[in-house]
């Protein structure tokens, strides 16, 4: 589909995944999942929140697992770690 598109004179614009193979006719953009969820969780903290729930997409996407990281960095910045029990993946 990208290069039916390039050679009509368009181009493909792939939002909140990863690119595909190398030199493909295609913009990419991306969203910083990590520093987003990092932000929010951290935000959440400091108002006095402890027991945050992270529900996570599946563990084969990228936007999850950097969510994921974020949250986890977030609570590690707070104190040592996030209760287990608040950390779910679909």
């Amino acid at each position: 589909m990208a290069d039916s598109l390039a050679s009509a004179g368009s181009r493909l614009a792939l939002c909140g995944r990863p690119p595909l193979e190398p030199g493909a006719p295609v913009t990419v953009i991306e969203y910083d999942n990590e520093g987003g969820a990092h932000t929010l969780v951290a935000h959440v903290l400091a108002q006095g929140h402890r027991r945050v729930l992270y529900l996570g997409g599946r563990a084969d996407h990228t936007t999850a697992l950097g969510r994921e990281r974020g949250y986890l960095a977030a609570h590690r910045a707070q104190r040592p770690h996030p209760r287990p029990r608040c950390t779910r993946r679909a």
